[in-house]
């Protein structure tokens, strides 16, 4: 469940000698509690800052309705609760913003990067060169309207390589087949249409896309995931890299997550198909939807420990990993699953330390209580449904149950780093 918006802000990283050469062509919401919980239906538990201080009405604000990492689609509007009068006008302006919560806010937890003693094969992000043999091969690309799909497409277009992309209306192909790519129109959903996009792909990339209105998630992701199932067997792709999220071996106790195990294990069936499982860590660019808290109240709201450091990952590593899979072909055997995480371990202190050296300012933690997650996350306009899943992904993140599986998996990290991100995200 991706993703983010095709007006991204791309971050570059400057690269090690040892790093494999990349070839990419072209990367708060605030509210909550005022004086009173009045204003998000929600108790009162106290906020403290990282420093150990209690944070101000103003950074209660903040971290309430936040309550959950939303996706860069669009830097967010600065919004704040002064007071519980104002609570309903911020309660209005973030349902009209809820639907940029996206499901990217699944990739939260991943891989011990320095950790290669659990079974996997560590390698590193980037896309190779074509061989002038391969230059035929035709990939199919879902998603690129996105930061993931549209880094794969484009490292496939600079490789040389035949493209074709997937959107669901004319207007948002023009860019593309201006850059010489073809373009299909179908919805994922639609498993006729797609099967016809799909015909004479050497390899796809595919995803579950989110829908912010779901009022059951779970059986909608399901119902798309027969689809896709459907249009790939009819269309006898060879090989299908599939965007999945950390966290996706597990059947419960991941929220949204669930929806990408599902798919795993029911698209996993077809035999006629290898697929390979990219499984990322949080999202480095969720960041950009707390810009608002950080640059009008020095917050960082945090729905986990912030002391805690998880794997994070730039979307333009996701990418490039998954146009390297689409290149290399399928491993062998039915299935490969890999982990992706950034250079290394990030907590969102060390997020807040990085955004008040690139501000000059002193920029605090602030955490959500896990008990006020689900009430934060419906007054901001998400269906009761999305919200207990996102409620209960994050209190995987804390537990442990998000989590990487090791397990035979192949392991990669990507070579942004967090502070490059952070820096085009504050612009």
């Amino acid at each position: 469940m991706p993703i983010v918006n095709a007006r991204r802000a791309v971050a570059g990283s400057k690269r090690s000698p040892s790093s494999v050469r990349r070839m990419s062509p072209r990367i708060a919401r605030t509210a909550g509690p005022s004086a009173s919980a009045r204003g998000v239906g929600t108790s009162a538990a106290p906020l403290r800052t990282s420093k150990g201080s209690r944070a101000s009405s103003r950074s209660l604000a903040s971290a309430w309705l936040v309550a959950g990492w939303l996706s860069p689609r669009r830097r967010a509007a600065r919004v704040t609760l002064r007071s519980s009068s104002s609570a309903s006008s911020a309660t209005r302006r973030f349902r009209s913003i809820a639907a940029r919560f996206v499901s990217c806010m699944m990739f939260i937890h991943s891989i011990d990067a320095t950790n290669d003693g659990a079974g996997r094969t560590t390698s590193s992000v980037g896309a190779r060169e074509s061989a002038p043999e391969e230059e035929a091969a035709m990939f199919v690309v879902a998603g690129v309207t996105g930061h993931v799909g549209g880094v794969i497409a484009e490292t496939l277009l600079a490789a040389g390589r035949k493209v074709r992309v997937v959107v669901r209306s004319e207007d948002k192909g023009a860019p593309w087949r201006a850059k010489g790519a073809e373009v299909a129109v179908a919805s994922l959903g639609d498993d006729a249409a797609l099967a016809k996009a799909l015909e004479g792909a050497e390899g796809a990339f595919l995803l579950l896309p989110p829908d912010y209105a779901s009022n059951d998630n779970l059986a909608e992701k399901a119902q798309m995931t027969a689809a896709l199932g459907r249009a790939i067997e009819r269309a006898k792709v060879p090989h299908v890299v599939f965007l999945s999220s950390i966290g996706a071996q597990h059947a419960k106790g991941t929220g949204p997550i669930r929806t990408v195990h599902h798919a795993e294990r029911e698209l996993g069936r077809i035999a006629t198909t290898r697929f390979t499982w990219l499984r990322p860590a949080y999202f480095v660019e969720n960041v950009g939807s707390l810009i608002g808290a950080v640059k009008g109240q020095g917050v960082l709201p945090s729905t986990f420990d912030p002391s805690k450091r998880i794997p994070m990952i730039a979307t333009r590593d996701i990418g490039e990993a998954g146009a390297k899979a689409l290149l290399e072909g399928p491993a062998e055997g039915r299935g490969a699953v890999i982990e992706l995480a950034g250079p290394r371990d990030v907590s969102f202190d060390d997020v807040a330390k990085e955004l008040s050296a690139l501000l000059g300012r002193e920029i605090h933690t602030v955490r959500v209580p896990r008990e006020a997650v689900a009430g934060a996350l419906q007054q901001a306009g998400m269906t009761p449904d999305l919200a207990g899943l996102y409620a209960e992904m994050s209190a995987g993140v804390d537990d442990g149950t998000v989590d990487y599986e090791g397990n035979g998996a192949r392991f990669a990290r990507g070579r942004v780093e967090a502070r490059e991100v952070l820096r085009a995200l504050l612009g």
